[in-house]
């Protein structure tokens, strides 16, 4: 493919194709956006006769290039991810946890009915002392109910990680696709 000289308001030579026509491109003195002329203006600039410096390459060799931005963006990336991950990991197993969590079942209130039933004055008074002693009063909140609370914030705390590490995954995905140079078709 043939290859062209676009010369930069600043004086330096970009090496372009035909397939760069109507393309903006940054020239790499200067930093500034040049736009490619049509394909009709292109066949009227000067080729590149040098054949050290090809556009392939000089294009590939850019693309493969790490800057210090990307180098941090990745390693920060790659941390939010595992550290998202970990912290569902474990909340998720807390959630785990809290839904082993057993309710007092219909058949365990009937139980309990039934010996309350079956005591007599002295023994329900015995009883009573004993469970205020020990503290068994049931609390406002019961702990089944804390539980399922509990369960709730962790998986909801859990699939927030989650999405934010797949966030991630796909940001560092994006990343080494734009460092992958791209095949050139002749």
């Amino acid at each position: 493919m043939s290859e062209y000289l676009l010369k930069c308001d600043c004086g330096s030579e970009l090496i372009i194709t035909t397939r760069d026509a109507g393309q903006n491109l940054t020239c790499d003195d200067c930093q500034k956006t040049v736009v490619v002329p049509t394909l009709r203006e292109i066949k009227n600039l000067k080729p590149n006769e040098d054949s050290s410096r090809t556009v392939d390459q000089t294009r590939t060799q850019k693309n493969a290039e790490w800057s210090a931005k990307t180098g941090y963006l990745f390693g920060v990336l790659t941390i939010v991810a595992l550290a998202a991950f970990v912290t569902g990991g474990i909340q998720s197993y807390r959630a785990y946890q809290y839904s082993l969590t057993e309710d007092f079942s219909p058949q365990m209130l009937e139980e309990g009915d039934s010996l309350i039933a079956g005591m007599g004055p002295l023994q329900l008074y015995e009883a009573w002392n004993t469970v205020k002693e020990l503290k068994l009063l049931a609390p406002e909140t019961s702990e089944y109910q804390r539980a399922q609370v509990n369960f709730k914030k962790s998986m909801n705390t859990a699939i927030i990680c989650y999405i934010i590490g797949s966030l991630c995954i796909i940001g560092l995905a994006v990343i080494m696709m734009m460092r992958k140079p791209k095949p050139q078709v002749e």
